[in-house]
């Protein structure tokens, strides 16, 4: 089995002995101090682009909002027209059933009419 080396451990207590060097904090800029070297030419132009860059989101936003409530909207009227397109089909489809030539000879016949092609005409839409 190895054994195990043995250090000098006054070569330790001497290196905490020795005095340290003191380090300077580092002092921390403040925004201020680095601003006084911009313009306020340059200030005023940041200002007004920050500011158009604001105004340029709040509407795309507000747009955008617009935009889904007007398609919400047209969904909802083509629903009603759709509805409305198919009520018009089933009262031509109920027309077309009502004035079929074989019913209204049937209806005739009930109520004691004859039919006289005399009378008859051929009349177009």
């Amino acid at each position: 089995m190895p054994e195990l080396k043995k250090y000098d451990t006054s070569q330790l207590d001497r290196d905490q002995s020795l005095p340290k060097e003191k380090v300077a904090p580092k002092v921390i800029e403040f925004p201020h101090t680095k601003l006084k070297s911009i313009s306020k030419l340059e200030k005023n132009i940041m200002l007004v682009s920050v500011g158009i860059f604001i105004l340029l989101a709040i509407m795309t936003v507000k747009l955008t909002v617009e935009t889904s409530q007007l398609v919400e909207e047209i969904s909802v009227i083509q629903v009603g027209v759709n509805d409305k397109l198919d009520k018009v089909n089933k009262l031509d489809q109920e027309r077309s059933e009502l004035s079929r030539a074989s019913r209204l000879k049937g209806l005739a016949e009930t109520a004691g009419m004859e039919v006289n092609d005399d009378n008859v005409r051929n009349v177009e839409k």
